[in-house]
């Protein structure tokens, strides 16, 4: 399975796939809904941290399984690769099924009225500006971005 997002592989090793000797719990948590968090020896003596994924499969995996996330304590998401990309395709078809094909919004870009289906979305939306506008910008960023001559650090000007 493709990660779409890096285009690299989502990395899902779960609990079956090591030869395990010993499980310990890692607490982080006292909640009682604290995420379940292990330390586990392997046959080969090396330890690797586990942690199961709190959306839709539910399974032991590594924690190289779970997207980075400064927010959380460990540093990781509580749901795997998997689940985020299911649940995103979810959320997308519903938003996809909920609107008007003949339905009419304003570029805040152009000013031109034009169909829903000629914006792009963002995940929980559509966009405010058409894909021609949004393509023109990306473009332009894309440019300015290239052409950007680095500044040299000059003291004892001021």
């Amino acid at each position: 399975m493709q990660n779409t997002i890096k285009n690299q592989p989502i990395v899902r090793n779960t609990e079956k796939d090591f030869d395990i000797i010993k499980r310990e719990p890692i607490i982080i948590s006292k909640r009682k809904s604290a995420i379940e968090r292990y330390t586990v020896t392997l046959s080969d003596g090396t330890q690797r941290n586990f942690k199961r994924c709190s959306g839709g499969c539910g399974e032991l995996l590594t924690y190289e399984s779970f997207s980075k996330y400064k927010r959380y304590k460990d540093g990781r998401r509580n749901e795997c690769g998997k689940c985020v990309s299911e649940s995103s395709r979810k959320r997308q078809v519903k938003l996809m099924e909920q609107t008007d094909e003949n339905e009419k919004r304003t570029c805040l870009t152009c000013g031109e009225e034009k169909k829903i289906s000629e914006y792009t979305t963002d995940g929980k939306g559509y966009r405010k500006s058409c894909r021609k506008c949004q393509n023109k910008s990306e473009v332009l960023r894309a440019h300015a971005k290239k052409s950007r001559i680095p500044t040299p650090f000059v003291t004892g000007i001021f």
